[in-house]
């Protein structure tokens, strides 16, 4: 009896379980208190909320926008990358941990250098055009930033 017990396949229970873990960050969160995903889109919220701090402090600068809009995505995933993982045991969490580890690199490395490439033309460029009406105005620099908070959490 003991043998068809193990022998059976996982209840339905079992699998909605499994596949509902992975939104509510049960699987992915270890020892952190809260998912990669919340943690990450924290991290990203704070980023844009720095750029958005500096458009208003300094309303010509323009220097910064791409620089922190497109970084955000390079630091937030650099902070998934330091979720711990257990390495002792292959298990369920620690794959996908590790799957995190090895995305989280891949938009380091686009990001940083996406956001290199364009802040170097910031420099070159020393103002867009197409944001002067956009960021003349308070509403304006709180909008810019609350949708490039949005495309970090979207993306």
């Amino acid at each position: 009896q003991q043998q068809q017990q193990q022998q059976q396949p996982p209840s339905s229970s079992t699998l909605n379980r499994h596949s509902t873990a992975l939104f509510d960050g049960s699987i992915l969160s270890t020892t952190a208190s809260t998912s990669p995903f919340l943690q990450y889109n924290i991290v990203v919220f704070l980023v844009n909320l720095v750029g958005m701090i500096i458009s208003l402090i300094f309303p010509g600068m323009q220097y910064h926008l791409d620089l922190l809009g497109t970084g955000s995505f390079a630091i937030a995933s650099w902070w998934c990358m330091l979720l711990p993982t257990n390495s002792s045991s292959v298990n369920a969490t620690s794959l996908l941990l590790q799957r995190v580890q090895v995305s989280s690199l891949a938009v380091i490395l686009w990001s940083t250098k996406l956001a290199s490439f364009l802040f170097y033309r910031a420099l070159q460029v020393q103002e867009d055009a197409r944001l002067e009406s956009t960021l003349s105005t308070k509403s304006g620099v709180v909008f810019f930033w609350f949708i490039s908070f949005v495309w970090g959490v979207i993306s």
